[in-house]
């Protein structure tokens, strides 16, 4: 969920994949955020910028290889968390 109140859905779906991307994929763009020949080879890597639909808040960043799959950060595994830390039943299954 953004600050801004705008939800991204399950938490089992990559929330990435609802927000604005911005790649920046050339010369030109790398060197709107990095001073020239500091910025990455866009050969090599480009950025993607993940912004919030509603308010446009920048979210992430990820450096990738161009082509790369979007990134899933972190996937709770919640059933795991309440039985073997917290040792009772999730609240979905009582």
């Amino acid at each position: 969920k953004c600050d801004c109140g705008y939800e991204f859905g399950d938490y089992k779906i990559n929330w990435k994949t609802k927000c604005r991307i911005r790649v920046r994929d050339t010369i030109d763009s790398i060197e709107e955020l990095y001073p020239k020949f500091m910025g990455s080879d866009p050969k090599w890597e480009e950025l993607r910028e993940y912004f919030c639909p509603n308010c446009f808040t920048l979210l992430d960043v990820e450096a990738v290889p161009p082509g790369y799959p979007t990134i899933f950060n972190f996937l709770p595994d919640i059933d795991a968390f309440y039985k073997k830390w917290l040792g009772r039943t999730p609240p979905d299954k009582e």
